[in-house]
């Protein structure tokens, strides 16, 4: 990244860069890594992943960030709500954002007048001057929350749209504010250990100081000499946003991403298959992938002939039994119930055997640092490494307190069947399950459900009862996933030098913000486009996700458990898997200590198992062309070409991610909003609709009484 190596001689310079490519094959970035802390550190800087050294003087809580942040949340977090009701859906990310928001900023500091605006100790200037990358990664910050806020409306429009429960705005606003509050404290009550300690790299992020490093601190030659051609893409199955639409490969390790493509053949190209092939709980009669639960006929199950308002949004047993029982296609029995009830004990075998040094260490420095974050402490005995006064665990603590009462009241008032203390059991699943999986997330940037779980304890705990199962999953899991974002931005926030009480305020400030963009564009959505959450529905708005979890709480929420695996169809075998996961990891333990130096250290069993989370409604091509991509890149051109790897991958990626939202917004904008895209008729457009697995094609034929399974 230095520029200087342009004014030597050429001879010289040849020399260095070979020294400096040694230098980097010796300490290249591998997040799975057990060298010490600070190197950690020093390598991803030498690497020319941005994180650069810190300068006090710059400054962050600017009016320029406010406006900025706040724009940009209101518009990402609408966009992406919108986007999460469609097929193919589409994630606008914080590359995005970083992209848009720079020119933004550049432009503030050049045309707005540099005064002050008198207001006591609130005096703020309307031009701080430069715009510097502190403030650049905290417009990142808030707008990122679009994430968090399109999880929670999926659950909504569930709850609306397929169950045709209407709970209103104040239902609205606070389960969705006080699900972004628990995901807070889960991340701020735990970052002793997951974010604190430097051995934890957090790969997604560092494109984020990748990109923000270029813009701010490489000057315009060095920028043109960085855009050098790159490979080109091929195929459908090259399209940035289906290989990116399990997360961007390029910021993902290569052994990470090896154990995924290895779990992709084995369950699901070979087991999957031969289940499908010989008729294993019947799914020969269904398609071989689908997101859809069907009946004994081979359609689409009718959930409102046995759950609908009359029955209270609670099973109707006889009306139940008269019609069928709940098939599914193979691959969604396989992998989102029997690999997910594997991943939940193999994570706490895993845990056990591999981090349980880390977290005990942590654990021991609970009580220090509870005694620290008393109010009556002062701000020298509360700081963090960079001396700046850390955020008081009590802070949390109110939080927590907050988001408790809110969720309580408002299953209470609205009254949703779950009651106050399947609120509680909720958070405590999340307690349980949020350290491993945010260890998990924070070495191999993948996430892994235990979603089941959560279906499955409120389906034990509200037999029949479909809405409180919907919300046991929101509550004890969805928070999950939102405290590892909110972990990933506090991480952020160490490797940019932000202080931790001001990125506290932000997002804070951004929860609000996002939870009222978020529902506003929802409301509209489901009121305003037609057909919508139907197969009828204009642009594709089809919601996809919440018809997932639709069929996921019928079985779990409705039919129950208990009934599930007690029936003739055999599902009863799926609970096997439990002992599968819980095994799997000792013995490669085992070997991976007794040979250190081979293969066995790089398998990760909560990955092999767990590591196909999005399928369905993903794919096979989706995950196939992010394992090609990933590798190619990861592997295949680091190793090769290392220093070309270390100083374009990471903004590689971040341009991709960039360009996609862009060019996703304005195809939408111009061609499928405005009905311009129902004059576009080619080959192209219709192809993909005679196929078996657009048609959802069986492999058998209905038997002659027109059902199976009798």
């Amino acid at each position: 990244m230095a520029s200087t190596m342009d004014t030597i001689d050429p001879k010289e310079k040849d020399m260095n860069v070979q020294e400096k490519h040694i230098h980097e094959k010796k300490h290249h970035y591998e997040p799975n890594s057990d060298s010490d802390a600070d190197s950690q550190i020093d390598i991803l800087r030498a690497a020319g992943i941005g994180i650069a050294e810190d300068d006090p003087t710059e400054p962050i809580l600017t009016l320029r960030m406010w406006v900025l942040g706040i724009l940009f949340c209101i518009v990402i977090c609408g966009l992406n709500t919108l986007y999460t009701l469609r097929t193919p859906s589409l994630t606008i990310t914080g590359s995005v954002v970083l992209l848009l928001a720079y020119p933004l900023g550049r432009l503030w500091e050049k045309i707005v007048p540099d005064w002050t605006v008198p207001l006591g100790d609130l005096s703020f200037e309307l031009n701080p001057g430069p715009f510097n990358t502190k403030e650049h990664t905290l417009i990142y910050v808030m707008s990122n929350l679009s994430i968090y806020v399109r999880l929670g409306a999926d659950v909504l429009t569930e709850q609306q749209m397929f169950y045709g429960y209407k709970a209103g705005w104040g239902f609205q606003i606070l389960i969705t504010f006080s699900t972004f509050l628990i995901g807070f404290c889960l991340a701020g009550l735990f970052r002793a250990i997951v974010v604190v300690p430097k051995e934890l790299i957090w790969p997604g992020v560092l494109s984020v100081t990748a990109l923000t490093t270029t813009l701010h601190h490489v000057s315009q030659e060095q920028v043109q000499s960085r855009l050098v051609p790159t490979p080109n893409g091929c195929a459908d199955s090259f399209e940035g946003s289906q290989v990116s639409y399990v997360g961007s490969p390029l910021l993902i390790p290569s052994w990470a991403i090896l154990n995924v493509t290895v779990s992709l053949v084995f369950w699901i190209w070979i087991v999957a298959v031969a289940c499908y092939y010989t008729n294993v709980w019947n799914t020969g009669y269904l398609p071989f992938q689908s997101s859809k639960v069907f009946d004994n006929t081979g359609d689409i199950y009718k959930v409102k002939t046995i759950v609908n308002a009359a029955s209270g949004y609670k099973l109707d047993v006889k009306k139940y039994l008269a019609y069928s029982p709940v098939y599914m296609p193979v691959t969604y029995a396989l992998n989102m119930f029997g690999l997910s009830f594997a991943t939940l004990s193999a994570l706490l075998v895993w845990v056990i055997l591999e981090k349980r040094h880390v977290m005990a260490d942590a654990f021991r420095r609970v009580p220090k640092l509870v005694v620290e974050s008393l109010p009556r402490r002062s701000r020298a005995h509360s700081e963090d490494d960079r001396g700046d006064p850390d955020v008081p665990l009590w802070w949390y603590l109110v939080c927590c307190v907050l988001a408790l009462f809110m969720a309580m009241f408002a299953v209470e008032w609205w009254d949703v069947d779950l009651r106050w203390y399947g609120v509680l059991l909720a958070c405590v699943v999340a307690l349980v399950f949020y350290p491993p999986l945010a260890l998990v997330y924070a070495t191999a940037n993948l996430k892994i459900n235990i979603d089941i779980f959560c279906r499955i304890v409120a389906g034990f705990v509200f037999e029949g009862k479909v809405l409180a199962n919907i919300w046991f999953f929101d509550i004890g899991y969805i928070t999950t996933i939102k405290g590892l974002y909110f972990a990933q931005d506090m991480k952020l926030a160490y490797y940019c030098h932000i202080p931790q009480r001001k990125l506290f305020l932000v997002q804070f400030v951004g929860m609000i913000v996002g939870t009222l963009s978020s529902l506003g564009v929802l409301n509209w959505a489901l009121n305003h486009i037609s057909g919508i959450c139907t197969s009828a529905a204009v642009n594709g708005f089809t919601c996809p996700y919440s018809s997932t979890h639709f069929n996921t709480s019928l079985i779990w929420g409705a039919v129950g458990p208990r009934r599930y695996f007690s029936n003739q169809i055999g599902y009863s075998a799926l609970l096997y898997f439990f002992i599968i996961g819980a095994v799997l990891p000792i013995p490669v333990h085992l070997l991976s200590r007794r040979y250190p130096n081979s293969l066995w250290k790089k398998i990760h069993i909560p990955l092999f198992i767990g590591g196909l989370n999005y399928l369905p409604p993903a794919t096979g091509m989706n995950y196939g062309s992010w394992a090609v991509v990933g590798l190619t890149f990861g592997w295949l051109i680091r190793k090769r070409l290392h220093g070309w790897w270390s100083k374009y991958n990471f903004v590689l990626s971040s341009a991709m991610d960039s360009s996609v939202g862009i060019a996703g917004v304005v195809i939408f904008l111009t061609i499928y909003f405005t009905g311009a895209s129902e004059h576009f008729s080619w080959w192209g457009t219709e192809v993909y609709k005679n196929t078996c697995d657009w048609k959802g094609c069986p492999n058998l034929s209905l038997p002659k009484g027109g059902k199976f399974g009798e």
